[in-house]
């Protein structure tokens, strides 16, 4: 286990902008850019952000616009292959629970690597939540960029 610390506390008053964590460059919070350091090494699987209560708040909201994702390891059968769309595979996989009716059966899966209708896969990836590709792919539950660890 990996963590990381990213102090956010400075009141950047040699600045004159206010806190150095939330000043923005670019269209991005240096805060953001720190995270997103962190958030793309795999090792690393805690990042905790200190700072004063006052800034919590808009600590939180950097962090949620990150959309920052946990590796997550999921067995299923494949359902439904479509290949070389976005540049890159699609899979959909069921592993039993949930219900048609609730549409709550089936998890999308993106990966580099193909399997077949049938095949019962043990996947590893990135789970994110409320993507939206555009073109009609939109997804409240996402496994991307997986890769198959049995077959």
């Amino acid at each position: 286990m990996v963590g990381a610390i990213v102090a956010a506390a400075g009141s950047g008053s040699r600045l004159g902008r206010g806190s150095k964590a939330l000043v923005r460059l670019n269209g991005r919070t240096t805060l953001a850019r720190a995270l997103e350091l962190f958030l793309g090494l795999d090792e690393v699987d805690r990042i905790v952000v200190v700072g004063p209560p006052a800034r919590l708040e808009t600590a939180e909201q950097e962090v949620a616009a990150l959309r920052p994702t946990k590796s997550v390891t999921v067995r299923g059968t494949v359902v439904k292959f479509n290949g070389g769309i976005m540049d890159r595979n699609w899979l959909h996989i069921q592993d039993g629970s949930g219900t048609s009716d609730a549409h709550n059966d089936d998890l999308t899966v993106t990966t580099d690597v193909s399997a077949k209708v049938g095949d019962v896969v043990t996947l590893s990836g990135s789970l994110g939540t409320n993507r939206d590709f555009g073109a009609g792919y939109a997804y409240d539950a996402i496994l991307e960029k997986a890769v198959i660890s049995a077959k």
